[in-house]
């Protein structure tokens, strides 16, 4: 997975300058608006920048804040990877990024590998409670349809699909994408 950092690395610098022109262009159909649909509010645009800019200094240091999961702790959180909620504010080894055996199929595909890696990513450097579950999939998908702007700052999978099309364009759903049906 490591060897995907630059990919992961212009991903989010691209989501961070693709929120920056949001601000001087406003509200509208920008990609800003379809990810995260908060109408240009600029507290919205703080956040998520803020949250890409915090994911930039785990990729500055990357050996530092990820590892792979050789106790099988996360057995029952994921088969890819997990992270602790708010583990980058941590000092200890339990709070970092941990990679699981089921990593080495995204890390096979490079912008699965992102994907995932952000979505991480997010959990990680969430100073709140906010788990950063409200829906899974794809921006298109129905669950991801559903959320409300207040849900979308903290989802992961918001922010991840957010950031590959800042970096790609456009994009459609990727097979790789799985959604799950929150409620």
């Amino acid at each position: 997975m490591l060897r995907h950092v630059p990919h992961t690395r212009a991903c989010v610098q691209a989501a961070i300058d693709t929120v920056k022109s949001a601000r001087s262009f406003g509200p509208g159909t920008s990609l800003v608006e379809k990810h995260y649909r908060i109408a240009g509010n600029p507290a919205g645009l703080n956040r998520i920048e803020e949250m890409y800019s915090l994911m930039l200094k785990v990729l500055d240091r990357p050996d530092f804040y990820c590892t792979l999961d050789t106790t099988d702790e996360g057995e029952g959180i994921s088969t890819v990877a997990f992270a602790r909620l708010g583990g980058f504010f941590l000092a200890d080894a339990a709070g970092k990024i941990k990679f699981r055996r089921g990593a080495w199929v995204a890390s096979g595909i490079e912008d699965f590998a992102a994907f995932v890696f952000i979505h991480e990513m997010r959990h990680f450097v969430e100073g709140s409670s906010d788990i950063g579950h409200h829906a899974k999939g794809w921006v298109t998908d129905e669950s991801m349809l559903r959320l409300r702007p207040d849900q979308t700052v903290f989802n992961c999978d918001t922010f991840a699909g957010f950031a590959l099309e800042a970096r790609n364009g456009e994009m459609q759903r990727p097979g790789w994408v799985k959604g799950t049906a929150f409620r």
